[in-house]
């Protein structure tokens, strides 16, 4: 599962929470970008680190890759264009702001298939373990930075799997 997969999983995910009513008719792009997945709001969940890689795959769910969109077509080539050239420029879909997309139906059906979203958490995992393995206590910073649930995820797990291995574990906050 890659960039694209994973935005469109949540664009799926949070239409369904609050706007439902997008399952069935188009929306605007900008509502797109400003509510439904906006980058500050969802990045965590989207595993997208920086800004230009969120742009990048909103740019290819526009431009209809996979089916995941069904839009204006001119829009769709333009963005296509802009992508395919050498130095891409990822912002380009704010000058469709106005321009209306809809969820294709069949993409709907493949996004409740899909497994569930993985993110890249190696380098998480590695500190944590570090600290963990030290009998460390993370603090509230480095818990919100890793991920709550992340982190007493990984505790738990490694509690059950090595408790003779580091028996200096001893306890995660929540």
């Amino acid at each position: 599962m890659d960039d694209l997969d994973r935005m469109f999983r949540r664009l799926v995910q949070n239409i369904r929470n609050g706007h439902s009513e997008y399952l069935s008719r188009p929306f605007e792009v900008a509502e797109l970008y400003q509510h439904l997945i906006p980058y500050r709001l969802n990045r965590r969940e989207l595993g997208i680190e920086t800004n230009q890689d969120y742009e990048s795959a909103l740019c290819q769910l526009l431009a209809g890759e996979r089916g995941y969109l069904t839009g204006d077509q001119d829009m769709q080539d333009t963005i296509r264009r802009e992508l395919a050239g050498p130095n891409p420029n990822t912002a380009i879909f704010r000058e469709f702001a106005a321009s209306r997309v809809a969820l294709a139906a069949a993409a709907v059906q493949h996004a409740n298939e899909m497994p569930p979203a993985v993110v890249d958490y190696n380098k998480r995992l590695f500190a944590f373990v570090a600290c963990a393995g030290h009998g460390l206590k993370l603090s509230t910073s480095n818990r919100l930075r890793f991920g709550a649930h992340f982190v007493a995820t990984v505790f738990h797990k490694l509690r059950e799997q090595s408790s003779a291995t580091h028996p200096r574990i001893t306890s995660c906050e929540r």
